[in-house]
């Protein structure tokens, strides 16, 4: 054997075993590693499989140390990590099976170096171009078999082939690379995020390996472990350069990237699925708690889909929260969530209700959430506001549906009246207002009215605001803000009871009971003009406008079916039809559904009375 090694010489400080060995093979003339391989006993594998290196020391004069030193065998009680120079690294982090190299390397220096295993280190920076790992003339890939360091296996030197300029992305990287490779320690000073702060190889390398891959795919854990070969690491490399650029903004993009869509869910866990856990996996170690950092403000500061919960690992109080939580904003304001809910849904408060299954989560705008606080600081309760306006409970609330009261918010059930709104109303209807000149006894307030039952306050109220009905004030109060101080007439609003000739004037419950109808027949008649004597109303608030005399009148001039049987002593309904055989027909025809009865002239009715009596004998 000693005859087969002639030429022996140390390994270089950066020279991996396999890259030894071939050196060595190429020196001694054999034909590949092989020879070396066999005459120590060892194995192809044996950069990645712990060996006994005894045999392989006393043939090359190199201490077994140095040659362990050399090789990539696992870290005891460390799994899936392996040695790398001073260091370790997971062990997909190398390929030991595909060799790749710089073309130019290898005609200036003649070894391998030991960098070049790595699956991220796709460039040389020396001389900024690609690294290759198949021949160029039969195309397939380098081998550890091969005859030589600059040969292939189809005995063509496969480094005279022209090199290819790398991207400077790649350059970047494979700079860090190297960099990280020959520095024994970490440096202590403040790092400058995110290169600075990848202090050793192995973090470098985790972080391209995490950055680079895609999280889309289905079959991302396997892809992180195969070797792929040269183009593949080329894409991974040039996706994780990004993130060292424009940093933490190209992070924010990676999320926003890696995020999907969910329609009935929320969260992170809805939103990112296995990244997440992936992250913490990957970088769970202290060294990365500056990725952390970044992730959490990501997500307190610039996530709008959501919230995280306070014991996620994700969680940092947010700078200004974009959004609020539907608890967060009821403590604010008071309330429970469901009325939160309630509002959000409505449009009082800006934010988005999302299904999660059997559960809702609310966003609210903490800017709408302010806005209404400042609103419901400014606003009273339906007890203050009618201790405002002098009146009952019951009278906002009816003031407030009819539109009166415009600017009422819902608070949690109930609604608040804006003092501004309540103030201006008061305000209006004084302006409006006249100074009486006498006792006013005459007069009742608008407080008092609607002790009266006659009419609704928001009626009296709208055709005061339309300048209908005339107001009245005193003039010992003019200030005073309140429907106490305001009046109206008695015979405005109700009516005159008496009028000046002595005929008194009935209302329209009296009349119906006069005539003998329902209410709602007195309207028909009205409508229809059998009160032509009758005054005419004055305004839309007059309720009794029906006088005795009108009513007298009614009976003298019209007549109702039940009142035919008088003419003749026949049925009604007998008069009914010899009335319809002479062609006439009622004044008013009669609508069961509505109640309305048929209602007769008495001419017409007195006029036909000898044919009626004819056609009955």
């Amino acid at each position: 054997m000693e005859n087969r090694l002639t030429v022996r010489s140390p390994p270089l400080e950066d020279e991996s075993l396999k890259g030894y060995g071939l050196r060595l093979a190429q020196a001694n003339g054999h034909p590949d590693i092989r020879w070396l391989l066999d005459a120590a006993g060892l194995r192809l594998a044996v950069a990645g499989t712990p060996c006994d290196l005894a045999t392989l020391s006393s043939i090359t004069d190199v201490a077994r140390i140095e040659l362990e030193a050399l090789a990539n065998w696992p870290v005891p009680e460390r799994t899936r990590l392996v040695r790398f120079g001073n260091g370790s690294l997971p062990a997909a982090a190398l390929d030991l099976i595909h060799p790749r190299a710089c073309p130019r390397c290898i005609r200036e220096r003649g070894s391998v170096r030991r960098i070049w295993d790595l699956t991220f280190y796709v460039a040389c920076p020396v001389h900024r171009c690609w690294l290759v790992d198949r021949c160029p003339y039969c195309l397939n890939r380098l081998s550890w078999l091969r005859p030589g360091i600059g040969l292939c296996r189809c005995r063509r030197a496969w480094t005279d082939a022209p090199t290819t300029p790398a991207s400077e992305s790649a350059l970047s990287i494979a700079a860090l690379l190297e960099e990280r490779a020959t520095r024994s320690l970490p440096t202590s000073a403040p790092p400058t995020l995110p290169a600075g702060a990848l202090q050793t190889l192995d973090m470098a390398v985790r972080f391209i390996a995490f950055f680079g891959s895609d999280h889309t795919a289905p079959n991302w854990r396997v892809s992180t472990m195969t070797k792929a070969g040269l183009a593949t690491d080329r894409k991974t490399v040039e996706a994780a350069a990004c993130l060292l650029r424009d940093w933490p903004f190209s992070l924010y993009d990676w999320l926003e990237n890696s995020a999907r869509s969910s329609d009935h869910r929320v969260g992170l866990v809805a939103e990112y699925g296995h990244c997440l856990p992936r992250f913490r996996a990957f970088f769970g170690d202290e060294p990365f708690a500056f990725l952390f950092s970044e992730v959490r403000r990501y997500f307190a500061d610039h996530w709008g889909n959501g919230f995280v919960k306070p014991k996620s690992v994700f969680y940092t109080p947010p700078d200004a929260p974009r959004h609020l939580s539907g608890s967060q904003a009821a403590k604010l304001l008071g309330m429970t969530s469901a009325s939160i809910a309630r509002m959000v849904g409505d449009g009082t408060l800006k934010g988005q209700l999302r299904d999660m299954g059997r559960r809702r989560q609310i966003l609210v705008d903490p800017t709408s959430v302010q806005e209404f606080q400042e609103r419901t600081d400014g606003s009273l309760p339906c007890e203050a506001a009618a201790e405002c306006l002098g009146t009952s409970c019951s009278q906002i609330e009816k003031l407030r549906r009819e539109g009166i009261l415009d600017e009422a918010v819902k608070v949690g059930g109930a609604y608040r009246y804006e003092r501004t709104s309540l103030e201006g109303l008061a305000d209006t209807l004084l302006q409006n207002a006249t100074v009486m000149t006498g006792a006013g006894v005459d007069m009742v307030s608008l407080a008092d009215l609607p002790l009266h039952r006659r009419l609704s306050l928001p009626s009296v109220l709208r055709e005061a605001l339309a300048n209908r009905l005339p107001l009245w004030r005193r003039a010992a109060s003019p200030q005073e803000c309140s429907l106490r101080s305001l009046y109206v007439r008695k015979n405005d609003v109700f009516g005159h009871t008496v009028r000046p000739s002595g005929d008194r004037c009935l209302g329209v419950r009296e009349a119906a009971k006069s005539l003998g109808v329902s209410v709602r027949m007195v309207h028909a008649l009205v409508v229809a003009g059998c009160f032509q004597n009758n005054r005419p109303h004055t305004g839309r608030m007059t309720k009794c406008g029906l006088s005795e005399h009108a009513i007298a009148e009614f009976h003298s001039s019209f007549c109702f079916s039940r009142d035919l049987l008088y003419f003749n002593g026949k049925s009604s309904r007998t008069v009914i039809s010899a009335l319809r055989a002479l062609s006439v027909y009622p004044f008013i025809e009669p609508d069961k559904r509505k109640g309305i009865s048929a209602v007769w002239r008495r001419e017409e009715v007195r006029k036909y009375t000898t044919e009626i009596n004819g056609i009955n004998h």
